[in-house]
């Protein structure tokens, strides 16, 4: 499916699902500069699979090229929820190696200045692909990332760490409570 197609089919389901009140209070509890469908995060989840079931991707570079068409396209905060759904997709689990972090490094996906204004539900579903990884860099930028927030919010990654156990890395626990 071109990537033109996945992102229209998913506008049209995400405004159809949307809730435009809910919107609003979304946007402002977000403080968000896009607007919102308001459309709940477990039914955003629901939409994604259904759109994603049948994806396929012929390597590497299409994979990119579908995850970051959606992402630029994007003119609605779960449009980028879906662009990051794309990225935990089982069909590109071949890709998720060090050749993929350029990927991951873009502005598309980096927080770490945000520090008390950081988007944790963008962050969660960011390092969720990975948690399982055994890439030790994966592991340690995980940990990094997961630190910068402790500086400003250390309640919530304690939280964060006790709630993912058993997912992170021993690495990735030790690097995100290391200052803690």
């Amino acid at each position: 499916m071109p990537r033109a197609t996945l992102l229209s089919e998913l506008r049209l389901e995400l405004a159809r699902a949307g809730d435009p009140d809910r919107a609003l209070k979304m946007q402002r509890y977000m403080k968000s500069l896009l607007p919102y469908y308001g459309v709940p995060m477990p039914l955003v989840r629901a939409i994604c699979k259904r759109q994603f079931a049948k994806l396929a991707f012929a390597d590497t570079s299409a994979w990119q090229r579908t995850v970051l068409g959606v992402w630029k396209g994007a003119r609605f905060r779960e449009e980028l929820y879906a662009a990051l759904a794309l990225c935990g997709l089982p069909a590109a689990r071949p890709f998720q190696t060090m050749t993929a972090l350029p990927l991951y490094e873009r502005p598309i996906l980096c927080q770490l200045g945000a520090k008390a204004n950081t988007d944790l539900d963008l962050l969660y579903d960011c390092i969720r692909p990975s948690l399982g990884s055994k890439e030790f860099f994966l592991q340690k930028a995980i940990g990094w990332a997961l630190r910068q927030v402790a500086w400003t919010n250390p309640k919530e990654i304690r939280r964060y760490v006790k709630e993912h156990a058993g997912e992170l890395s021993a690495l990735s626990k030790r690097e995100a409570l290391k200052n803690l």
